[in-house]
């Protein structure tokens, strides 16, 4: 991961923007937020990214599986739109990925 971010090889969304500096530690916040800046940063799709993580997360539930994010269902549904793997510390993306294409690196 560290040679991920120092080659800017990570890509950040708009919602790990936002979960990964909400949980940043005080004395880290600054620090975080050049890191994260420095990656490549992929926009939403309107409309597209929204309604695949609705079918993710509804597709699942049906399935009797509850994915505790539904803002883990959209960062799943732009990975799987990207064609990248979502690097993770969370069993909800293990889930979305045995019945989904979404890719996955596990930390």
């Amino acid at each position: 991961m560290r040679r991920a971010i120092s080659d800017q090889e990570v890509v950040t969304l708009d919602p790990i923007l936002l979960e990964v500096m909400a949980g940043a530690r005080q004395d880290a916040v600054a620090r975080t937020q050049r890191l994260l800046e420095a990656q490549q940063h992929e926009a939403l799709s309107p409309k597209l990214d929204w309604l695949d993580a609705a079918t993710i997360y509804r597709e699942l539930r049906w399935r009797g599986i509850t994915v505790r994010s539904q803002t883990d269902a959209l960062i799943a549904a732009v990975a799987i739109r990207l064609n990248v793997p979502v690097l993770h510390h969370d069993r909800d993306y293990g889930h979305i990925a045995e019945h989904t294409p979404l890719q996955l690196v596990e930390v």
